[in-house]
């Protein structure tokens, strides 16, 4: 599991008896995905994508054009920290031969920047807690 470059690698892969489930890549040109050899295991289900901004909540809808008279300006330069389109995929798989075998794989992609290392957390904990939400 790892983030891919669809056009160097998808194409070969699926051509060996795997499927691939995905991020979209509108707003980005790395995806991540799982890749499943289709006649063992079955996607049980859509796959769902888990956007990583969320985490912030709601994006304020007034804002201000004068910031400095905006009492909130440090607490909306932390919010948009968090802003940085990161992604993450989950789904659950179901052996074929063997109904009882089952897994649920994630996949993500955190943010990578040294100087912001709150955010890769607050990223891996908000991920944890909608993968908890989505197994029980």
């Amino acid at each position: 599991l790892d983030e891919v470059l669809f056009d160097e690698v998808v194409s070969d892969v699926l051509s060996r008896q795997y499927k691939c489930v995905s991020t979209p890549t509108e707003r980005r040109v790395d995806s991540c995905a799982i890749f499943y050899r289709h006649p063992k295991w079955e996607l049980q289900g859509p796959a769902t994508i888990i956007q990583l901004d969320d985490l912030v909540g709601p994006k304020p809808k007034n804002r201000t054009k004068n910031r400095r008279n905006d009492k909130t300006v440090a607490l909306r330069g932390m919010v948009s920290s968090y802003l940085r389109r990161n992604a993450a995929i989950l789904a659950s798989f179901q052996r074929v031969n063997h109904p009882e075998h089952r897994v649920t794989i994630c996949n993500c992609h955190l943010y990578w920047h040294p100087g912001y290392e709150y955010v890769k957390l607050s990223q891996a904990k908000f991920l944890m807690d909608q993968l908890w939400q989505a197994t029980t």
